[in-house]
Order: structure tokens, then C-alpha cells, then sequence
């Protein structure tokens, strides 16, 4: 949450529009309950909100450099394009991180604080969050938007362009 308040009073984007994609959302969102007066709007695309214990191990059994290497080299490549040298040291953390939600991640009841209106977008064929926990999760949001996008998956660059960008836009227009 630090890092972000730096970046905002870095850039001057006060207060800030975010759009956050799987564990950044979840990220975004965690700032934004704590910081809601910094917050015009909010896009979670594939964020997983709702977390078990056992989900939460299976997934973080993925996220450890060995597992990657030999199980999803492609998506460790592309890892390694958005992260650099940071990526040895973030795998750790987020590893931490994932295992520790389902006891110390946000409650619905900490929704009500979301004093601004969040789109929460998924993929029809998303494969870590399902269709219905992006409904749940917009519920209880009390301005919460849904958007569900045909043909597609979790990995962000399934999201195609001409159906993402013209729903992005009419949220954009619809903050302002």
C-alpha cells in the first residue's frame, strides 16, 4: 500500500483512476477501501476476491520459480519481461502473500467501504476466477459494475482490444 501512495504523490495523480489486473486489483482494492478520498473509479479485471485455504496453497504451489521453469515456461518468460531481476525476489513474496489470504485478506463487510464505482470485468473462460465469484464480488460493491468478456481467459493478453476498449470507455466517460 506504501508503494502505491508513492507512486500517486510521485506522478501527482491525486485522486487517481486504477485499473488493476489479478493480484494488482486485489492490491488496488485494498488501498482504495483505506484511501477512498484518493479514488475516482476502479477496473478489477480477473481479481480474485473469495480465497480457501486449499485454493490458496494450489495456487501458490505456482508461483515458485522451479514450478514455472518446469511447468509454464511461456508464462515465466513473460514474467520475467514485466519484472525483470525483481521477479526472483517477488515470487517469494506473493508466494506469502496468496497462502496467507484466505486469513488476512479483505471481507465483504469491508466492501461497504468502496465509496467509488468499481467495474469488476472476467473472462467467460477464465480459469482462477470463475464467472460467479466476479458476480459475488460486484454485489457487494455498492456502486459495482460487471462487465463478463466472450472468449476469454485469464492470462491478460487474451482480453482482445475491440471488445475491451469500447466498454473501458464508456466507464471512463461515465467517472468524468
Amino acid at each position: 500500500i506504501e508503494e502505491i501512495d508513492n507512486l500517486l504523490k510521485g506522478i501527482h495523480a491525486d485522486p487517481a483512476v486504477f485499473l488493476g489486473y489479478s493480484l494488482g486489483g486485489y492490491a488496488a482494492l485494498a488501498y482504495a477501501l483505506r484511501n477512498s478520498n484518493r479514488v475516482v473509479g476502479m477496473w478489477l479485471h480477473s481479481t480474485k476476491f473469495y480465497w480457501s485455504g486449499a485454493e490458496a496453497e494450489d495456487i501458490a504451489a505456482g508461483l515458485t520459480l522451479e514450478y514455472l521453469q518446469e511447468n509454464k515456461p511461456e508464462w515465466l518468460e513473460s514474467l520475467q519481461e514485466a519484472h525483470g531481476d525483481k521477479l526472483e525476489a517477488i515470487l517469494p513474496w506473493l508466494n506469502k502473500l496468496v497462502i496467507n489470504l484466505p486469513d488476512t485478506g479483505l471481507t465483504e463487510l469491508e466492501l461497504e467501504d468502496a465509496t467509488f464505482p468499481v467495474m469488476v470485468s472476467v473472462g467467460d473462460r477464465d480459469e482462477l476466477v470463475p464467472v460467479s465469484e466476479a458476480v459475488d464480488l460486484y454485489k457487494c460493491l455498492p456502486q459495482g459494475q460487471l462487465t463478463v468478456l466472450p472468449d476469454t481467459y485469464n492470462p491478460l493478453n487474451s482480453v482482445r482490444n475491440h471488445v475491451f476498449l469500447p466498454i473501458f470507455h464508456d466507464f471512463m466517460n461515465r467517472l468524468a
